[in-house]
């Protein structure tokens, strides 16, 4: 039915307010505590999908990226310390897009075996 539809993109929306009574605003396209998870921009003018949402996945990602220092860092080692520094990584990651084509990009975030679309 359409309430488990609606249900399932609401994710932790409904318990954060449940459990602590914290309304969400808009956070566009990113996933509110989940870092990095976001839309990020191409040389070609499309725009690609990451979600790297575990501290596995992010590693790959910033080996893909070239940014090895950054996956090994104890500053990141854990969403919650990646959500503190979100704004930093979004930026690495969107001029890491920006410099190749959507398929370029698609095509290393496959390789490291990193959610994408």
């Amino acid at each position: 039915s359409i309430y488990e539809a609606v249900w399932g993109i609401m994710e932790g929306v409904l318990p954060d307010y449940d459990g602590a009574g914290l309304v969400r605003s808009p956070s566009g396209s990113t996933v509110t505590g989940i870092v990095p998870t976001n839309t990020y921009p191409t040389k070609d003018g499309k725009a690609v999908v990451i979600g790297s949402n575990s501290n596995a996945l992010f590693k790959r990602l910033m080996n893909a990226i070239g940014r090895p220092d950054i996956g090994d860092s104890d500053q990141y080692d854990d969403n919650q310390k990646r959500v503190e520094h979100q704004e930093f990584l979004d930026n690495l990651i969107g001029e890491w897009t920006a410099a190749l084509t959507a398929q370029e990009v698609l095509d290393a975030v496959d390789a490291a075996q990193v959610p994408n679309g």
